[in-house]
């Protein structure tokens, strides 16, 4: 992807509301990409603007009936977002629990999956370890895996005992069932020592 111009982006942004709806997704895919790229001053200054934050949850509400795939592309930036700049804005935490109590598309799901475990109000989420257990089913589970693995290796220690089995069964299952490489299986093995002490 070449050079945005971050200016020409943000005038378009502040004038989203004039975007015809198959205007969404290229936009929202842009927005994606660009937030996905590393780090620059430019960018995070663009990107924690609390103007272009707004105008961003604007058009992920506009997409959110309308078309999957544009939803997911402004899942994945407000996620780049949150992570990259450490912008865990509560309306971005919103969007995302919404999504995942609303949305069966499984594009989605992949996005809030990636995502919503890494922000910090999710620890208060009363459904937290039910969801959890529940991100090896998404499919493409290739990608799923990791993200799960990713919520319980960050979380080793707090695991409730009801779901100590079910994701050790989880990682068992990973390590009998997928060809990984010595690193994955170390982890996962290490990950299960820890379970069954």
């Amino acid at each position: 992807m070449g050079i945005i111009d971050l200016d020409a982006l943000k005038a378009k942004l502040v004038n989203s509301d004039d975007l015809k709806n198959e205007e969404l997704k290229p936009i929202s895919k842009v927005l994606m990409m660009e937030a996905s790229r590393e780090f620059s001053a430019d960018r995070k200054n663009f990107f924690i603007s609390k103007e272009v934050k707004a105008h961003i949850l604007h058009i992920g509400k506009r997409v959110e009936e309308l078309d999957p795939v544009g939803l997911r592309n402004i899942l994945s930036c407000i996620g780049f977002i949150a992570i990259q700049y450490q912008e865990y804005d509560q309306e971005f935490y919103q969007f995302f629990k919404n999504n995942l109590e609303k949305s069966k598309d499984k594009r989605v799901r992949i996005a809030i999956a990636r995502f919503f475990h890494k922000f910090p109000q999710f620890e208060d989420y009363e459904m937290k370890w039910d969801y959890i257990i529940s991100i090896p089913k998404i499919p493409p589970k290739k990608e799923s895996k990791v993200y799960f693995v990713h919520a319980i290796k960050h979380r080793i220690d707090e695991i409730p005992e009801k779901y100590k089995v079910i994701v050790s069964e989880t990682l068992s299952g990973f390590l009998d069932n997928y060809n990984l490489v010595l690193d994955t299986k170390n982890l996962y093995q290490s990950l299960l020592n820890k379970l069954s002490k």
